[in-house]
């Protein structure tokens, strides 16, 4: 299917907010995605931020003093190490947090390891190097986004979204391949249930060669590429055997909480450098029947 330019940015737009594909840029994404796409959030006030530059990367890095955990495994009040990080001289998009030091906000974060979007680990000693004042820390997380902070009146509306029964996917926008063919493009299933009482809910099953999902249950590849200044929009069949039909596995989530399983999207799909990919899954029996993911990959030399 080809589209012109102005409905291929239409369709962009309200298929899932707007998106800029080159990499490095930033695709909009609203509070309700960002809540689901966060493993842990709190309300706290930032303090002692420090920025400094490495090779082509600026670091930022700060106290994150929680007063209180509004979903994830934490425990209030304790002092978690926050980091964010952009490419020097790059102007926009870029993460600025330093702006909301000393300011009380509800913080929406991943936990480092998780390293979303343009996140890239720290390789120094910080301690040591800059001198920190010395904090007892539980823990280290990173908000690589600027919408990963919001305005302490906005706690109310955080918490009406985290008391859903809700199924989502949550993994990294973009994805580095050396030779512009990805090996691994993980992405999580998570189901979350959000109110005081247990929840059966249903899970698909991964494997080494793909993924198991429940009976009723699709999940569908669209890929978007550009060329001659048009969007073409094609759907991507999955790799033969990789997508099958199973009894789904129900899991009780007895209270307030989230089950989560991993699977691979290049161990299903046959990927590329270059085109935007958007991963829609269905699972019915969640508030949202209907869950996606968006997915780059991108040559090393393109970096």
């Amino acid at each position: 299917m080809r589209l012109g330019v102005r409905t291929a940015i239409a369709t962009v737009v309200l298929g899932i907010v707007g998106v800029a594909v080159a990499y490095g840029s930033w695709a909009f994404v609203d509070l309700e995605e960002l809540v689901l796409d966060s493993s842990l959030i709190v309300e706290g006030v930032l303090e002692n931020v420090i920025e400094f530059r490495q090779g082509d990367m600026d670091y930022g890095i700060g106290d994150l003093f929680v007063r209180e955990v509004l979903w994830g495994e934490g425990k209030g009040p304790e002092v978690l190490r926050l980091k964010w990080s952009n490419r020097h001289r790059v102007f926009c998009p870029r993460v600025e947090h330093r702006e909301h030091a000393g300011k009380v906000g509800v913080w929406l974060l991943n936990a480092a390891g998780e390293d979303p979007g343009q996140g890239v680990p720290l390789r120094i000693d910080v301690q040591s190097r800059l001198r920190l004042p010395i904090q007892k820390y539980s823990g280290c997380v990173r908000a690589d986004y600027p919408g990963r902070f919001r305005r302490a009146n906005e706690k109310r509306e955080v918490l009406d979204l985290l008391r859903k029964r809700t199924c989502f996917l949550r993994g990294r926008y973009a994805h580095i391949a050396p030779q512009g063919v990805p090996v691994s493009v993980p992405l999580e299933f998570v189901v979350r249930n959000g109110s005081c009482e247990s929840a059966s809910m249903l899970l698909p099953t991964a494997s080494a060669s793909g993924i198991s999902l429940p009976e009723g249950w699709t999940v569908t590849l669209l890929e978007n590429s550009f060329p001659d200044g048009e969007m073409v929009v094609r759907t991507i069949a999955p790799r033969a055997g990789s997508v099958v039909a199973a009894v789904g596995t129900p899991t009780v989530i007895a209270g307030r909480g989230e089950r989560s399983v991993q699977f691979d999207l290049a161990s299903c799909f046959v990927l590329r450098a270059g085109p935007l990919y958007k991963v829609v899954l269905t699972c019915p029996g969640a508030d949202n029947a209907r869950c996606q993911a968006l997915v780059v990959v991108v040559k090393a030399s393109d970096q």
